[in-house]
């Protein structure tokens, strides 16, 4: 599967079926960026009540930041960032249980700048992060071979969607 946001090489699926103990969410990385939050960029969801009422405080409080933005004028940025409302109500205001995504599989976009990732790196959901625009993310996707639809967007090139040899 890909989008502008991520290529999936496998079923991370897998991840989440032999947990001795599951918790309401699995997030990307603690300490996001050096802070006490988490990255938004996957999440699995368990439908448990609590799963099911920060995501609607989420929801809710997202709704309300957006509607403040008239549309096209501005651009939201840290204004109204999903990973950090989401972490805060997660962690610190209706604290449920989470459990921290192996960042070996669930790597992030730092991955396309670091060699060293690069080489030692096995992603199962690579992020198309740190990189501003839908445009620029398409761009980098397709120079890495991660982007599989065709020039009108509205069908998957087969022979494009074999996992590359690269990663």
């Amino acid at each position: 599967m890909t989008e502008s946001d991520a290529v999936w090489f496998g079923n991370p699926l897998r991840f989440f079926r032999k947990l001795i103990h599951p918790s309401d969410m699995h997030v990307n990385v603690a300490n996001y960026a050096k802070g006490d939050g988490f990255c938004a960029c996957f999440l699995f969801l368990n439908a448990t009540r609590a799963t099911q009422r920060v995501w609607n405080t989420l929801t809710m409080r997202l709704g309300n930041r957006m509607s403040t933005f008239e549309d096209g004028l501005e651009n939201i940025g840290g204004k109204g960032s999903e990973q950090v409302m989401l972490s805060n109500i997660a962690i610190r205001e209706d604290p449920i249980e989470l459990n921290y995504l192996s960042k070996d599989r669930f790597v992030s976009g730092q991955w396309y700048n670091n060699v060293e990732m690069q080489h030692n790196l096995t992603p199962v959901v690579l992020q198309n992060n740190y990189v501003i625009g839908n445009t620029n993310k398409i761009r980098r996707a397709k120079k890495w071979g991660h982007w599989f639809l065709s020039r009108d967007m509205m069908e998957c090139i087969a022979n494009a969607c074999q996992i590359n040899k690269a990663i």
